[in-house]
C-alpha cells in the first residue's frame, strides 16, 4: 500500500514539474501558424491614405505559447499565438495591442484580427470558413461598427504573405501599406 501511494505521489510530482506537457493539446498547424508568421518583432507597417497622410505601426511582440493547464477544472493547455503592435491612435493601450491572435482548442482553432480597435473574430478556421471572404491571396474582413470613430477601419484586407495590406476607414478613406 505504501509503495502504491509513493508511486502515485511520484507521478503527480512528475506531472506538476513537467507542466503537464503530456496533457497539452497539439501545436498550431503550419497553415494556422502562417497567419502570425507574416510578422516579426520590429517590423514596421507604413500606410499612406488616399489623402496623402502617413501612419505607422510597429510590431512589438510575437509569441507562441501554451496556456496554463488547470487540472481541477480540466481546461487550459491550448496553444496560443499572438502578435502585438503599437500605433499613435491606441490611446487606451499606449503600450500596444494585439493585432492577431490564434487559440488552438481541442477541436477548433479560433482567430481574431484587431487593428485600431476594429476587429474580426473567426470561429474554427480549421473548417475553412475564410474561403468565402478570400480573393486570391487576400482576405477581406468586415469590421464595421455603428459606434466606431471615423478613423477606425470598417474593412481590413489581409494578404497571406504580407499581413495587413490595406484598410478602409468608417469615413471611407483608403489606407494602403507602402512597405
Amino acid at each position: 500500500m505504501l509503495l502504491r501511494l509513493s508511486i502515485l505521489v511520484l507521478i503527480i510530482c512528475i506531472l506538476y514539474v513537467t507542466g503537464c506537457a503530456v496533457l497539452r493539446l497539439p501545436p498550431l498547424s503550419k497553415q494556422e501558424r502562417a497567419w502570425i508568421d507574416v510578422y516579426n518583432e520590429g517590423d514596421t507597417l507604413i500606410f499612406k491614405s488616399s489623402a496623402g497622410t502617413f501612419d505607422t505601426s510597429i510590431i512589438t511582440k510575437k509569441r507562441v505559447y501554451y496556456s496554463e493547464l488547470n487540472l481541477i477544472e480540466y481546461r487550459g493547455g491550448e496553444q496560443i499565438g499572438e502578435v502585438w503592435y503599437t500605433n499613435k491612435r491606441l490611446k487606451y493601450n499606449p503600450h500596444g495591442a494585439e493585432l492577431i491572435g490564434l487559440i488552438r482548442h481541442r477541436k477548433e482553432t479560433n482567430m481574431r484580427i484587431d487593428y485600431l480597435y476594429s476587429g474580426a473574430f473567426v470561429l474554427n478556421i480549421r473548417n475553412n470558413p475564410l474561403e468565402k471572404i478570400r480573393q486570391g491571396d487576400v482576405y477581406e474582413f468586415d469590421t464595421f461598427h455603428p459606434k466606431a470613430e471615423h478613423w477606425q477601419p470598417k474593412k481590413i484586407f489581409w494578404h497571406m504573405r504580407e499581413g495587413i495590406v490595406r484598410y478602409i476607414t468608417h469615413d471611407n478613406e483608403e489606407w494602403k501599406r507602402i512597405n
